[in-house]
């Protein structure tokens, strides 16, 4: 009897979410703004940009980036932006390939401390900053030492792997791949 009562509500609420799900549109509001006139979008303040005029607005966010030294090497993105690593290289690249928008080395105020995260992304979904840090060369125990210190940094600010900070690690005898920065890409950010 009890399971008979359970799959007899639970069916009745699979009904009330389909048809819930049917009629709902989560873009309505950036859908009436879009559907204006050009004339009448000049004189009207949305309440929700849509998603393309949204992410020109982050992407136009002015901000310094971290100094090179003249002796860093030289690594460029697909889109000419310089970087400091080839994993880094491979990072931006595979951001830009799967449209996530992307600041490098964005200077985050952290109660008076300024970090520079590798990269600062927008997970368009649901237009939240997430955070990616490229640990590169975790066999050297001075940088292992430094990017601990940040990462505690960090936690100290609610900025947690696996929510809003994703992290690559590598040595040299241990390299990251394409395939890999591509799934943290789909788990994370799309």
């Amino acid at each position: 009897r009890y399971d008979t009562q359970v799959i007899a509500s639970s069916e009745k609420q699979l009904r009330v979410i389909d048809k819930f799900l049917k009629n709902y549109n989560p873009k309505l509001l950036q859908d009436i703004y879009s559907s204006m006139s050009a004339g009448r979008k000049a004189d009207t303040k949305p309440f929700e940009l849509p998603d393309q005029e949204y992410i020109s607005e982050w992407l136009s966010f002015d901000y310094v980036k971290k100094e090179f030294s003249e002796d860093d090497p030289e690594h460029y993105t697909s889109k000419g932006e310089r970087v400091r690593s080839k994993s880094e290289v491979m990072i931006a690249d595979a951001l830009e390939q799967m449209g996530i928008p992307y600041r490098y080395e964005c200077p985050l105020d952290m109660s008076g401390r300024i970090l520079y995260p590798d990269f600062t992304l927008l997970r368009i979904e649901d237009r939240k900053t997430l955070y990616w840090e490229h640990l590169g060369m975790m066999d050297d125990p001075v940088y292992c030492q430094n990017a601990l210190r940040k990462l505690r940094i960090y936690e100290a600010h609610e900025i947690f792997p696996g929510i809003n900070l994703i992290l690559t690690i590598e040595t040299s005898c241990s390299p990251i791949n394409t395939a890999v920065i591509k799934r943290m890409i789909e788990t994370y950010c799309i």
